[in-house]
């Protein structure tokens, strides 16, 4: 699930996302979706599952998020634990 901060700052309104890796520099088509939890709810759909995929990312790794302004694309970068 995405912070609620970064719904309401961010991606408000919005269906779907592209998810640039800074890994592959690969762009992912995501869709942005409400499991009907209350407004601020969101989460990342399909386009997520290809990067998880992609980049296999560990339990210890840590994902950076980072999203341009305007909102339409998140930039993702994945540092191995």
């Amino acid at each position: 699930h995405l912070p609620a901060w970064v719904v309401h700052d961010c991606l408000l309104g919005l269906s779907e996302i592209r998810l640039r890796s800074r890994t592959n520099r690969r762009i992912y088509n995501c869709t942005i979706l409400n499991p009907g939890r209350g407004p601020l709810q969101r989460y990342i759909g399909s386009g997520w599952y290809d990067y998880l995929d992609d980049h296999k990312p560990k339990v210890g790794d840590l994902l950076h998020f980072s999203i341009i302004s305007p909102p339409q694309i998140m930039v993702v970068e994945l540092f191995r634990k």
